[in-house]
């Protein structure tokens, strides 16, 4: 019935489908209609959906966001549950960014990264996580996780560590002053102990800790009461030993000569020109230049 009606039928495909349609009798009829969907978008997850996701990425992992979105009623756009893989893909298709780039993003560190700042293997930053000292958080489903670093304002108030000094007091040029006068004499744990004697906090409100002090000094890069000592000529118990030509248990017994120089009891010693154990005394013909160093052959 049809064929005897329609004459011929053009079908142009561009943005739209254009469908021109000529009649027997010569009239021509021009229709402009949207074209069908693919497979792909007909499967494509809502706009509105999408939204939620980029949304709740701020705060929760693939596994969380997936979790939240079946407890909304929502669905893909296949119509099924979300899972962390769903989540991941809408992720890729969008172009959103996970949870793990965002706190990177924000100024948090991995394991690695916090482990090597401030100077503790990767087992003690568990403890300390554990223990409350340091915040971490999961970043993915995999359970790997990331660092507020210490000293720093909440993350919400997160700032660049040019400012860490200015946000531990608000007064970023005393605390700086402060703190390089008192590690001159005092180890990290020493002046934590003072600067909290003195009634002094981190911008995020919490008493100075050891870990604290050493994030502060790296980020205004001031020296640790050890490198001064070590600036200044000081040795470690070995070094002092080789020296003088003695073992080390005997260096032990000049601990009147020595001092402790960080917050691992690690002991450093001032390069004397002449220095002998009680009960000892150095060969005949041992002398010693202006550093320290013994020219006898023998043990002093």
């Amino acid at each position: 019935m049809l064929a005897l009606l329609v004459e011929d039928v053009t079908l142009i495909k561009q943005r739209q489908l254009t469908v021109a349609v000529r009649f027997r009798g010569g009239a021509i009829t021009t229709l402009m209609l949207p074209r069908p969907l693919t497979a792909q978008q007909l499967r494509a997850t809502h706009e509105g959906v999408r939204r939620q996701i980029d949304a709740l990425l701020d705060e929760y992992t693939d596994a969380e966001v997936a979790h939240i979105l079946n407890q909304r009623g929502l669905r893909t756009g296949a119509g099924d549950a979300f899972d962390p893989v769903s989540v991941q893909w809408v992720r890729f298709s969008a172009k959103l960014d996970s949870l793990k780039d965002r706190l990177l993003a924000a100024g948090w560190l991995t394991s690695k990264q916090i482990a090597a700042r401030i100077g503790v293997s990767r087992t003690t930053l568990a403890r300390m996580r554990a223990g409350g000292r340091i915040k971490g958080r999961i970043c993915n489903r995999l359970g790997e996780w990331l660092y507020w670093p210490p000293a720093l304002p909440r993350p919400e108030f997160a700032t660049t560590d040019a400012h860490v000094a200015a946000n531990c007091d608000g007064v970023g040029e005393d605390l700086s002053r402060e703190m390089t006068v008192l590690l001159a004499e005092h180890t990290d744990a020493q002046v934590a102990d003072i600067l909290n004697r003195r009634g002094l906090r981190t911008g995020a409100g919490d008493s100075f800790d050891p870990i604290t002090v050493q994030w502060v000094r790296s980020s205004a890069r001031l020296e640790s009461l050890e490198e001064r000592l070590r600036a200044a000529g000081w040795l470690t118990p070995t070094q002092i030993a080789q020296r003088l030509g003695v073992h080390r248990s005997t260096v032990a017994d000049w601990r009147d000569k020595g001092r402790i120089c960080n917050d691992r009891g690690e002991w450093l010693y001032s390069p004397p020109r002449q220095l002998v154990p009680d009960g000892k005394t150095p060969a005949p013909h041992a002398a010693t230049d202006d550093e320290g160093s013994s020219t006898a052959g023998g043990a002093v």
